[in-house]
């Protein structure tokens, strides 16, 4: 998976996790609780799966061939954007856990 689609699908998670909440506050009917941890749940580990795939193909590459430090931003940017996402989505499993009734 290079740079591009790894991009494409870290913005597809997070439009699914912050639509998990649009869907759960505009829908007429509620839900209860147990539909959006289970989203979350399953959003996290995809975003794992897909850093998981991501990871191995830099670290090979990297390990191949040596590159200037300017061709490893958009890497590195990369990294901490599945970071930061994979965090808020676990925060919010820890609050859906914790403030279930």
């Amino acid at each position: 998976m290079n740079t591009k689609n790894s991009l494409i699908a870290l913005v597809i998670i997070d439009l699914l996790f912050f639509s998990t909440y649009f869907i759960y506050l505009m829908f007429p009917i509620y839900l209860g609780y147990y539909p959006i941890g289970i989203a979350q749940i399953l959003l996290l580990i995809i975003c794992l799966v897909f850093f998981g795939i991501y990871g191995k193909r830099v670290f090979k590459s990297a390990e191949a061939e040596k590159d200037k430090l300017v061709q490893y931003v958009p890497i590195i940017l990369l990294v901490v954007g599945y970071l930061i996402s994979m965090c808020i989505i676990a925060i919010s499993i820890f609050w859906w856990v914790a403030f279930m009734p």
